[in-house]
């Protein structure tokens, strides 16, 4: 694919491994990344792991990402799984997250070239990992329901460490941290104009702008490319897949249609069933001669864990409304092993959580609380399993 080739030639013509870098006209990334995952690949005769792919954690244990990602030995069919690795949990490719074995790769069965050969139909493939992440929290599926939410012209994020011009092969402009752009959704149309003998609106989906300056590019593919939900939290629609050049006029991102049926009904097929949300706490009963008026807002938290050091827990948070007087903490049984605050949360932000003594393997839990603008309480938890 011409989102990988070009830097996996270059890195094997030098014996190096393919560099990461940054999406076209991107920035750093920010609010909570960490399903974005960075897929390595070792191949027969690689003395180490190298950077391939990016990818999107959709289950604990589930990584999605594109599936010409998955084939790279010059063999027919999917590499074997335990020639990958993927690293989640971080935003920086040298340091922090956790890594995880691949146990099954599976790739779809009608994956195959395009009609003029450019990119990929049906360019989806599931890595299930060896176990669970425990750093990070899976990003949701685009549903029938959201469509609006990607029509075109909406605005859509893409996330990788790919290269930041077409032209850089060598990964000169190469940054280790992971990097998001703002790309428009475009009309099929418009895309079957620029691609038309490979676009199929079917399995593909273009983002972009017509003048160009916004792409993703070589190293970017597999990655996520993402919408906000109804509840302010994001919303995978697709994964980079080809396209002419990177950030060109007219040349538009393609990636895979992966929130519209045909590939929406494939992934989930091959999914365990996400779980369900944690049910809201029954209202305490009111006194005799009052009524209880519902609250006015839905605010709801989500916590992320994007790295769990020796003596302390990075959580990434984000709430669906403005909320005042946050708490967390993190415990282990009753006993609770640290606390941090925040005056608001208004944004998406980084909370650090220090302990007195070394985190021993187990299971932690983290709950936050705090209050929203009626002074009603709005809480949260999550488990952390630490493997020492």
């Amino acid at each position: 694919m011409r989102r990988l080739s070009g830097l996996v030639l270059a890195a094997a013509l030098l014996g190096a491994p393919a560099p990461a870098g940054a999406v076209v006209g991107g920035s750093a990334a920010t609010g909570d990344t960490s399903y974005v995952a960075a897929l390595e690949h070792k191949g027969p005769g690689d003395s180490d792991f190298s950077f391939v792919c990016g990818g999107s954690l959709v289950r604990p244990d589930w990584v999605l990402t594109a599936g010409h990602c998955v084939d790279l030995d010059d063999q027919p069919g999917p590499d074997a799984p335990a020639s990958f690795r993927v690293l989640l949990g971080t935003t920086r490719r040298s340091s922090g997250g956790e890594r995880i074995g691949v146990a099954e790769v599976v790739r779809n069965e009608r994956y195959g070239p395009s009609g003029g050969g450019g990119g990929a139909h049906h360019d989806v493939a599931l890595l299930r990992l060896q176990r669970p992440s425990v750093l990070g929290a899976p990003i949701a599926l685009a549903g029938a329901g959201d469509r609006d939410r990607w029509r075109p012209g909406a605005q859509a994020t893409a996330l990788g460490w790919g290269a930041r011009t077409g032209a850089d092969v060598l990964g000169v402009t190469a940054t280790d941290d992971l990097q998001q752009v703002q790309v428009p959704i475009v009309a099929d149309d418009d895309c079957a104009r620029s691609y038309p003998f490979d676009f199929d609106a079917a399995t593909m989906l273009c983002a972009g702008r017509l003048e160009g300056g916004a792409d993703t590019c070589q190293g970017d593919s597999g990655g996520p490319l993402e919408v906000p939900g109804a509840d302010g939290l994001p919303r995978l629609v697709g994964s980079v897949s080809f396209g002419n050049g990177c950030g060109l006029a007219t040349q538009y991102g393609v990636y895979a249609r992966e929130a519209d049926a045909e590939l929406r009904t494939w992934i989930e097929g091959h999914l365990p069933p996400a779980p369900a949300p944690a049910p809201a706490p029954a209202p305490a009963p009111a006194a005799a001669g009052t009524t209880t008026a519902p609250s006015a807002t839905a605010a709801r938290i989500t916590i992320g864990v994007t790295r769990a050091g020796a003596r302390r827990v990075v959580l990434r948070l984000r709430a669906t409304a403005a909320l005042h007087g946050l708490t967390a903490r993190l415990a282990r049984g009753r006993a609770t092993l640290a606390r941090g605050h925040a005056a608001r949360l208004s944004a998406p932000r980084r909370l650090v959580l220090r302990t007195r003594s070394r985190l021993t393997a187990g299971r932690y839990g983290v709950v936050v609380t705090a209050r929203d603008s009626a002074g009603d309480r709005v809480s949260a938890r999550r488990w952390l399993r630490v493997r020492r």
